[in-house]
């Protein structure tokens, strides 16, 4: 039986860069016993918490694995379930690490968590440590509404504190509790991200120190590959989305191809900042379950989270609206530029294929190439 270390969020703590370094460093934690399920596909194991939903949602995750109907959710439950199964009996690793900040976001109810608990006790994990990591909840919705507007989003600042989404994201106490009534409070390893509002967290190093028995220096560190986007990138992005959709019938718009691209590259600079009457929310809203955080598990500290202040930023609409003519026009070229090199690469290949079609039928026949 195997001890899991499975780390669940939440979500605008670092999750990526920690997922990037499991990643890279997955044969040298398996050579020291700590095994990363390969069946699980991605970095990000969000394919697990998939799994574990009471009824199949046609929501972005299941539509980035390309689960577009109810039976193909099924059989990939299936799948991974028996792939897990596989994969665990057969490493030579005592200890396992699963990590998705999905588990904490999508996995909403006490019976979706207890299918997940014991979906991970059936595939051999006698023993679970919740590794859940926190940040301030007005600091969160603002670094958030980037992945927001990036996906669609045409909102001009984050939801309101009282969303589901986000009362779910950012209720700490709440997150606690719930996993601990299908867990148990002890099965939990509850952490802060950048606690002392310094800029300069790395989770990767503070990860690390859950396990003291591991050498530090022999692991590979990637640079961070997160460009900082200005506060007028972002808002290029949101008046595109009301031109060129994120989504199309259930897919991701192949005509933004690249659009992320091209605004990481000529768009950096001051970052978005979301208004000071909705961090004045978001502060209010959470107030007593950050003080209950505190007391419960942080008693020493005076207060829970240290942040910088966040400054409202201010976006001229109509330079951002001139921007975005021109980021449309940039975009268009390099989709007719692709769509060229579609027609010319086929229109080879078309020749070649008929080519060797004559090469083979004179080869069966050589009398045809005497008449000829």
């Amino acid at each position: 039986m195997k001890k899991l270390f499975l780390h669940i969020g939440t979500e605008k703590t670092g999750t990526s860069s920690l997922q990037g370094f499991l990643k890279l460093n997955e044969r040298q934690l398996a050579k020291r016993g700590y095994w990363i399920p390969r069946c699980l596909v991605r970095p990000n194991h969000s394919l697990l918490a998939i799994c574990c939903y009471d009824e199949f949602r046609h929501d972005d995750l299941c539509r980035y694995y390309d689960i577009h109907e109810e039976h193909k959710w099924l059989a990939t439950r299936e799948k991974i379930r028996s792939e897990l199964l596989s994969e665990i009996a057969s490493c030579n690793s005592d200890n396992i690490i699963i990590s998705s900040e999905h588990f904490q976001s999508r996995l909403y109810s006490a019976s979706e968590k207890l299918r997940l608990k014991l979906l991970l006790y059936e595939v051999g994990c006698s023993e679970v440590k919740i590794i859940l990591y926190l940040r301030d909840p007005a600091s969160l919705a603002n670094s958030h509404y980037f992945s927001d507007v990036a996906q669609g989003s045409v909102s001009r600042h984050p939801d309101l504190p009282n969303s589901h989404y986000f009362n779910n994201l950012c209720d700490h106490r709440q997150t606690i509790l719930d996993w601990s009534k299908v867990f148990g409070k002890d099965c939990l390893e509850v952490r802060l991200y950048d606690p002392y509002g310094t800029n300069s967290f790395s989770i990767v190093d503070d990860f690390l120190t859950i396990f003291p028995q591991l050498d530090h220096s022999s692991f590979k560190k990637e640079r961070s590959s997160n460009v900082s986007m200005s506060a007028l990138g972002i808002e290029i992005i949101r008046q595109i989305n009301e031109i060129e959709p994120f989504w199309v019938d259930g897919l991701v718009n192949p005509r933004r191809k690249k659009l992320n691209h091209i605004i990481r590259k000529n768009y950096k600079g001051k970052k978005y900042g979301m208004p000071e009457w909705l961090v004045n929310a978001y502060d209010a809203a959470f107030a007593d379950s950050n003080e209950w955080v505190r007391q419960q598990y942080f008693p020493k500290r005076d207060q829970l989270f240290v942040r910088k202040g966040i400054k409202e930023s201010q976006v001229e609409i109509s330079v951002s609206e001139k921007e975005v003519q021109r980021v449309l026009r940039t975009l268009h070229q390099y989709h007719s530029l692709k769509l060229k090199k579609i027609i010319f690469v086929n229109y080879w290949r078309n020749i070649l294929s008929w080519v060797k079609v004559k090469a083979s039928k004179i080869r069966q026949n050589p009398s045809a190439r005497i008449r000829q």
